[in-house]
């Protein structure tokens, strides 16, 4: 049984080695494709995948998919997408619920010396409830798309799975990641329902825009608050750019 045989059926899942015919030529294709130190992209794997010979679908040809399905799939899917349809002060409420030093997740870290809620930190778990679900709605139809016949290049080429994850399959999803986090740093800003309740703020400890912003016009100091608004404005502007630079970077890189 050849290498690539071993290799694919290792990476498709596959334990017998009867359902996959063998290719000679494999270690010529390796060889004219070898980098001298031994380097491994994305590239050099598709190339190597290019001219060799087409492999037979296996078995379960039709439900592709089949070995990477998640339990609960529904489930996670609508948990990721909550904070889109949870009312921002409802979160806010349920996550200074969670996390204050009698909550369920707040209460076993408190005996650890932990303290989240009403911290710097309970503002960081505020903007990840809120803004994950566009990272994760952002890559996820590129990883979908991904050829896989890419990956089982390079585990043709003898590539160990974490060096394959990040020499090959990070590269492909970088600019995808990207955007997604501008998206929810851009997010964040102007986030003011769901940080409130969880921020504590205390001056110069824990406060955000918003709510300096809220202060300020309480005080009848309408030039402050326009000052705030306008530079968050201006850095809204900026992560605007950056996101549609991101975006025809990530077209250019896909094509």
């Amino acid at each position: 049984m050849s290498d690539r045989a071993t290799a694919a059926s290792s990476a498709l899942g596959c334990g017998g080695a009867a359902d996959i015919p063998e290719t000679p030529d494999l270690r010529t294709l390796i060889s004219n494709y070898d980098a001298p130190n031994g380097e491994l992209d994305a590239t050099r794997a598709a190339a190597v995948l290019a001219d060799a010979p087409p492999m037979p679908q296996l078995a379960d040809e039709g439900n592709e998919n089949s070995g990477t399905r998640i339990p609960a799939r529904r489930l996670l899917d609508a948990m990721i997408d909550l904070p889109f349809a949870l009312p921002t002060a409802v979160a806010g409420i349920a996550l200074a619920a969670l996390y204050a030093p009698n909550g369920w997740i707040g209460a076993p870290l408190a005996k650890l010396g932990i303290k989240l809620a009403f911290t710097p930190a309970g503002i960081v778990i505020a903007l990840i409830f809120i803004g994950i679900p566009f990272v994760v709605r952002t890559v996820q139809p590129v990883l979908q798309d991904l050829d896989r016949d890419v990956e089982e290049a390079a585990v043709t080429l003898g590539a160990p799975r974490i060096r394959i994850v990040f020499s090959v399959l990070l590269p492909l999803v970088l600019p995808a990641l990207l955007t997604g986090f501008a998206l929810a740093f851009a997010r964040s800003i102007g986030e003011y329902g769901s940080v409130i309740f969880i921020a504590g703020n205390m001056p110069m400890f824990s406060e955000i825009a918003p709510l300096l912003i809220v202060i300020k016009l309480e005080e009848f100091d309408y030039q402050g608050a326009a000052v705030i608004g306008v530079t968050m404005l201006g850095l809204s502007f900026v992560l605007l750019l950056a996101i549609n630079l991101l975006q025809r970077w990530s077209r250019s890189w896909q094509q």
